[in-house]
Formats: structure tokens, sequence, C-alpha cells
């Protein structure tokens, strides 16, 4: 009896999770780009930064990651007002600049075993020039003295489209 419970649940849940996902498909594709889009992050020595200047300021999207999602091959790729700039793998960090401004921020995961995953992050930012802004697509906006202690425990991604 449990079991056709159980499965009678799963049932009714399927149809909404097929539309949760597919909404949340739709609103990535918007913020993000387009999901057909992989990334290759290689690891550089080093930390350079991009300087905030009067007219924009600078993001740093950091993932500390965790070993299960390194295993099976897990990066965030990065959107900036639905277009993809770069990507982040476990232990690395992408910093960029953007205009003073409202901008809409995102990642979306990808995986070589999984290919594109649902694990979004969206947000809003309104960039004031001169300032840095400090990300990640785990735990979303870091306080800068946590995110200084993780940029000094990363290298500095550098992404590129795979072909």
């Amino acid at each position: 009896m449990r079991t056709m419970l159980a499965l009678s649940a799963c049932l009714m849940i399927f149809p909404v999770a097929r539309a949760q996902s597919a909404y949340i498909t739709q609103q990535a594709q918007l913020a993000c780009g387009d999901p057909s889009v992989k990334f290759e992050v290689q690891r550089a020595a080093g930390h350079p930064v991009p300087t905030p200047t009067k007219d924009t300021a600078v993001v740093y999207m950091l993932e500390p990651g965790s070993e299960p999602f390194h295993l099976f091959g897990f990066t965030n790729r990065i959107g900036l007002d639905g277009k993809w700039i770069g990507a982040v793998a476990m232990g690395t960090y992408f910093a960029f600049q953007v205009p003073a401004g409202g901008h809409h921020l995102c990642t979306r995961g990808q995986s070589w075993m999984f290919g594109t995953v649902n694990l979004v992050s969206l947000t809003q930012l309104n960039a004031k020039a001169g300032a840095s802004y400090y990300f990640s697509p785990t735990f979303g906006q870091l306080d800068p003295d946590e995110a200084n202690l993780q940029l000094a425990r990363s290298v500095s991604a550098i992404p590129s489209v795979r072909k």
C-alpha cells in the first residue's frame, strides 16, 4: 500500500516538477544566455584583478566548490545581462568590470557528466562606480572579509568557450 501511495505521489508531482524546470530554463535563458554554450576553465597562477574606475565597478565570482561537484567536472557559467561572460570551477575566481548601473547577474551549472544543470542563481546588481562586489554561485553575495579569505585560497579562472 505504501508503495502505491508513493508511486501516486510521484506521478502527481512529476508534471509540476517538469513545469518548474521549464520555467527555470526560460528565466535562466533570459538572464544568462544560450544554454548550449559550454565553458572550459583553466587555472592561472597569481591573482590578476581589474581595477574599478570612475565609470565601472568590479565583480568577483568565487567558487570555493566542494568535492562532489568537482568529481563530476562541475563548472558554473557566469552571465551578465543575458550573455555569458565567463565561468568558474572549484577553487577559482573570475573578476570582471561592469558599467555603473543596473545589471542582471546569473550563474548556471554545467558538468561533463550531466550536461547543463538546472542549478541556477539569479540576482540584480545595482553597481556603483568605484565599488567591488563579491559573489559565489553557491552562497550568493559574500561579505568582503569572507571574499578576501576565499580569494587568498583561490586561483584565477581562465574560461574559454568549448568548441
